[in-house]
């Protein structure tokens, strides 16, 4: 390669350089700064109430933002179980969820603590939560799966029941 033949190659190849480098730039303040849902059962202490809480830990608010259940039978199976007040609050597009936003709805209770959850205030097996939203831009839709686990809420009431014995 001749002096020449480099010269060419350095002025077509900079400004290709350069473009990709502010192409992945951009492509990472994106990703860095989209909304981020997420959800989880947790309990009180000393308490047989759990809790679904839902929260966007993103940089951004999340836009169109819907919720659907499924049990452990799969989308096809009853799901009678989630609370009608769960479904009446999450059954809806939010046109936006802001940074920041939680919420905590009253999943399951059990008068008899959390172990002996028959299912007729809440349910008695796995949900799984999915959230389907939307960030910044129209390309940007998301679909987050979150498996909410009452064996794990039955083994924290328990260990927090009997942590002080």
């Amino acid at each position: 390669m001749n002096v020449e033949q480099a010269r060419e190659l350095a002025y077509f190849s900079g400004p290709i350089i350069t473009a990709l480098g502010v192409v992945v730039s951009m492509l990472a303040i994106v990703l860095s700064t989209r909304p981020y849902m997420q959800a989880y059962l947790t309990t009180r202490e000393n308490s047989s109430i759990a809790f679904l809480h839902v929260e966007n830990v993103g940089k951004r608010p999340a836009k169109k933002v819907t919720f659907e259940f499924s049990d452990g039978l799969g989308p096809d199976g009853p799901d009678d179980e989630i609370p009608r007040y769960v479904r009446r609050q999450l059954d809806r597009k939010f046109p936006m969820w802001p940074t920041g936003y939680a919420i905590d709805n009253v999943f399951s209770i059990s008068s008899k603590g959390a172990e002996h959850n028959d299912g007729k205030n809440g349910p008695s097996g796995d949900v799984t939560l999915t959230i389907k939203y939307q960030g910044a831009f129209w390309f940007n839709r998301r679909k987050e799966r979150f498996y909410l686990s009452m064996e794990v809420i039955k083994a924290q009431t328990f260990l927090q029941n009997h942590s002080a014995d």
